[in-house]
């Protein structure tokens, strides 16, 4: 029995619902495609950009995890932190 596209467009369906879930719960937005694009999803996050002058220098890098109180940088959002001409990039939500 050979499957068609509409026979498997349900699984299709299903399994990109799950991955998208499982990108929303690490802090992405999933947007679904429509149309004929080469790609289902489309992926957008929050992410926290610093340049960290004295790292080449010193060998060391400063992280920020609050401002007056509250979570920011590393603890709040994707950390992406460049230091010289390297770029470092850093784990956190997402």
């Amino acid at each position: 029995m050979i499957n068609t596209w509409t026979d498997t467009k349900p699984q299709g369906d299903a399994a990109e619902l799950r991955i998208a879930q499982w990108f929303l719960e690490r802090g992405w937005t999933p947007h679904k495609t429509i149309g004929k694009v080469g790609y289902d999803l489309r992926l957008t996050c929050d992410v926290e950009v610093k340049h960290d002058l004295q790292a080449p220098e010193t060998g060391n890098a400063a992280i920020e995890v609050s401002y007056n109180g509250q979570p920011s940088g590393i603890m709040a959002t994707a950390l992406a932190s460049c230091s010289g001409v390297q770029r470092i990039t850093l784990g956190g939500q997402p």
